[in-house]
């Protein structure tokens, strides 16, 4: 088989060989990260809906026992009680959700700031 002739350097040829090399390295990176926000969304979907599941049992079990155990006089101010520590506690947990997602990283950061690279490095301004 014959070689094919590479590209003189400094050519047209080559500037668009370079380019396209440059393109589809973006691309699986693009690619790559896509894969990795999949992967760890549907972890984080699966195991808050698991353990959505496994406090709702363990809540109607407390409530109940709650419920069985606490004297007929007192058993409307006990379950208030509950009902708000509850409600408290579901706030705290929306909360700490919301704080998670604003600490996450950025969906593609690496992406784009390897095409800011490679804009700067095109247009001239490259950095040392």
């Amino acid at each position: 088989m014959a070689d094919t002739p590479r590209p003189l350097p400094g050519s047209l040829s080559s500037l668009l060989h370079g380019l396209g090399a440059l393109l589809s390295s973006r691309a699986d990176l693009a690619r790559l990260e896509w894969q990795e926000q999949q992967e760890r969304l549907l972890l984080q979907t699966m195991l808050a809906g698991l353990a959505v599941v496994v406090l709702l049992a363990a809540l109607i079990a407390l409530l109940l026992f709650v419920a069985l155990v606490t004297p007929a006089a007192w058993r409307a101010t006990v379950m208030g009680a509950l009902a708000l520590l509850l409600a408290g506690s579901g706030i705290g947990l929306l909360l700490a959700l919301r704080r998670r997602a604003e600490r996450a990283p950025a969906a593609f950061a690496c992406t784009l700031q390897e095409l800011r690279k490679d804009w700067q490095a095109l247009s001239g301004k490259e950095q040392p």
